[in-house]
This record gives C-alpha cells, sequence and structure tokens, in this order.
C-alpha cells in the first residue's frame, strides 16, 4: 500500500518539457519582463507597491506552472495559485 501511494504522489507532481514549453517558457517570460518593467516605471507612487510586485512574481510562477504542468491536478492547481494571486 506505501508503495502505491508513493507512485501516486510522484504520478501527482508531474512537470512535462519539451519543445512547446519552452516555446511558451520564454513567451509567458517575456511578457512578464515587460509588464514588470511597465509596473517598475508606473507604480513608483503607489504605497503598496512591493505587494503588487509580490503578487506579481506569484502569478509569474503560476503560470509557468500552468505551462509545465503534466496532469489535469496540477493545471488546476497552478490555476488556483494564479486566481489567488494578491492584486494592488
Amino acid at each position: 500500500m506505501a508503495a502505491l501511494s508513493a507512485a501516486l504522489a510522484v504520478s501527482v507532481l508531474a512537470f512535462k518539457f519539451d519543445d512547446l514549453a519552452a516555446l511558451m517558457l520564454f513567451v509567458v517570460s517575456f511578457v512578464a519582463s515587460l509588464s514588470t518593467s511597465s509596473a517598475s516605471a508606473t507604480c513608483v507612487t503607489m504605497p503598496r507597491r512591493r505587494a503588487s510586485f509580490g503578487g506579481l512574481s506569484v502569478f509569474m510562477f503560476s503560470m509557468c506552472g500552468i505551462v509545465l504542468a503534466d496532469n489535469l491536478f496540477m493545471i488546476l492547481s497552478s490555476g488556483s495559485l494564479s486566481a489567488s494571486a494578491p492584486t494592488c
């Protein structure tokens, strides 16, 4: 029974990295770098500037998780993480 639960735990956290995933990671990273540089220029006077950049980082992490997900559980967990990312 322990071997079955260990195999299930390994199969739940599965990532897939192929040519399409590499291209999508490049696109997501490029768009995130553009939005981060734009936000750093426009959010100079915001009182919660650090919190908004933290939320942007969590959103970026979850988008990379969605791109690399190999099964439905990983897609849904990364999607729920992106939905709960803090905003300004």
